[in-house]
């Protein structure tokens, strides 16, 4: 059995938040075989490569949060006008503790990752006449 690295994302569902464990990924470490001398060279060289799967594309690389946790923070401050400080308190009643700071700095990278559509859009906008 290969080791394997486990990843644990929250995702939010319509009135309930959990924690989605998405997927695991297996290592591939060079392992001694019975020729000692040979395989221990060979194992010493190649100690540090190490074969992994590849992540599935995220809004925020190394984030626990799910693009359906993302949305529904983005929607609930922009379409709801809920404020991060009132959604910090609906997540702490819910059993998550999730720091304002942390919801501030997901809508910051969120707000990164659409620039190019709102440069896009704005583009569109510019080219037409009044």
């Amino acid at each position: 059995m290969w080791p394997q690295d486990l990843f644990f994302r929250h995702r939010a569902l319509p009135g309930c938040f959990r924690l989605f464990s998405g997927f695991a990924r297996e290592e591939r470490v060079p392992r001694p075989c019975d020729r000692a001398a040979l395989c221990l060279f060979i194992f010493l060289f190649l100690f540090f490569l190490v074969a992994q799967a590849p992540l599935p594309a995220q809004i925020i690389d190394k984030g626990i949060a799910t693009a359906g946790l993302l949305a529904q923070i983005m929607v609930a401050k922009f379409s709801d006008h809920l404020p991060l400080y009132r959604q910090e308190v609906l997540f702490a009643r819910a059993g998550y503790a999730i720091a304002r700071s942390t919801l501030g700095a997901w809508v910051g990278a969120w707000g990164v990752q659409l620039q190019p559509l709102v440069d896009a859009l704005k583009q569109g906008m510019l080219s037409h006449e009044v």
